[in-house]
């Protein structure tokens, strides 16, 4: 039997209308909030690589096991057949020197390393996730402001259009209103690109899937001490005049605490202590043996015996490892200076962008912005009056997005700026 369109059509809406009643479609569910700290700590805690340097401890931990054991005893037979003797005896040999305590402080030594090496892996991980996560907080902002931003272009483009029918226009300045237009909606684009970009990276980097997603909350602004208890700039900072700013104070913070150079100087660490252990492996050991002595009669005979042998220390076989030690020893201490001079760069470079990303954030804040929302104010009232035209309103709302646009970019400048100076300085501010 066929069925005609008309009651598939029906039987269509009817089979939807149940489904509707049975199966109710839900309300999207709001993804959950991610604070800024959140995200950090599960990064802290979650994050492969993270996960990585900790594991590197436990095989420091088995080195050190390893560096405590002792030789074990031998137990040997030694028979004359001729001699009718027959000893059976056990051998230990004594490592003289204190090889076994140099053993372990080296192993102990290298365990320090790898803790240095975890503590930077944290401050670098952490500062990544910091960054991350304000950009991605501020691309989501631009993502609504070229929204409004292509919103205002087309209305721009269809006046434009509007007053070219009127001949009151060319055309000319049609097609560029159209360009402007089509541009706004591909910077939209590019936008919509880097928040899927930075959504990944946040996740990858907090061991979460790719495509999870969470609802950002605003990093709190920062009152940093090192910008002098964060008065207002004026203008922007002159390097020329460093003197008069706590780069000294900055510099010595950054020496203390930036895990580059606490990872260089546990490495000499381990360099002396091992220049310690190869000059003690030059005292010989001393091997010890004794056991019954049996000599078969008549008469049968039974006596304890002892032996004991020590190498000749004749050539010195730890002269090469020595020198490789305390050339490897210079080579750090030259490493240490330069390391030194990179971070007293670092600190200088950091602390002059965070001092002009907080001036131009603030002359965003208290001068540009203010005087755009003004503007867009007087000519809204204006043009509900009749007395301006729409391309003159739309133009000046334009202008506004614009400026939010570029302070959205200042911002994300400046936490920038934060987590390079965080990164410079070794500590978190």
């Amino acid at each position: 039997m066929r069925i005609s369109n008309r009651w598939k059509g029906k039987w269509l809406l009817a089979g939807w209308v149940l489904a509707m009643a049975l199966f109710p479609l839900s309300p999207a569910a709001k993804p959950p909030l991610l604070p800024l700290d959140e995200a950090i700590e599960t990064a802290m805690r979650e994050n492969p690589e993270i996960r990585a340097a900790h594991a590197k401890l436990h095989v420091n931990a088995a080195e050190t096991i390893t560096a405590r054991t002792r030789q074990n005893p031998t137990l040997f037979s030694d028979n004359g057949i001729a001699e009718k003797t027959y000893r059976l005896g056990v051998q230990q040999t004594l490592e003289l020197g204190g090889k076994r305590k140099k053993r372990v402080d080296v192993a102990k030594a290298e365990m320090q390393v790898t803790e240095a090496e975890i503590r930077e892996t944290l401050m670098r991980v952490r500062a990544e996730v910091r960054r991350v996560y304000t950009r991605l907080y501020n691309l989501e902002l631009r993502r609504q402001l070229y929204a409004d931003y292509v919103y205002t272009d087309e209305m721009i483009a269809e006046t434009s259009r509007q007053r070219a029918g009127r001949r009151q226009v060319d055309e000319d300045e049609v097609l560029q209103s159209e360009i402007l237009a089509i541009q706004a909606k591909e910077q939209a684009h590019d936008v919509d690109l880097q928040i899927v970009q930075a959504w990944q990276k946040l996740n990858l980097l907090m061991n979460r899937p790719i495509t999870a997603r969470y609802a950002l909350s605003s990093p709190a602004a920062l009152k940093l001490p090192i910008l002098e208890d964060d008065e207002p700039v004026e203008e922007a900072v002159d390097m020329s005049q460093a003197h008069q700013q706590p780069i000294d104070d900055l510099i010595d913070i950054a020496q203390s605490n930036r895990p580059e150079l606490a990872i260089l100087k546990q490495r000499m660490a381990v360099t002396d202590r091992e220049v310690r252990l190869y000059r003690s492996q030059r005292v010989p050991d001393l091997t010890l043996a004794a056991g019954p002595d049996y000599v078969k009669g008549p008469p049968d005979q039974f006596h304890l015996f002892f032996i004991g042998s020590m190498q000749l220390p004749v050539f010195d076989r730890q002269q090469g490892p020595i020198q490789a030690a305390l050339s490897r020893k210079q080579l750090q201490l030259a490493e240490q200076k330069a390391v030194e001079n990179t971070i007293a760069l670092d600190v200088v470079d950091a602390y002059a962008q965070l001092q002009e990303a907080r001036h131009q954030t603030q002359m965003y804040e208290k001068e540009i912005l203010p005087k755009a929302k003004t503007v867009v104010t007087g000519l809204a009232d204006r043009y509900r009056r009749g007395e301006v035209e729409s391309r003159v309103y739309f133009n000046a709302m334009q202008t506004l997005i614009r400026s939010q646009l570029d302070y959205s970019q200042a911002l994300t400048d400046y936490q920038d700026a934060v987590s390079d100076m965080e990164k410079a300085l070794g500590i978190t501010l």
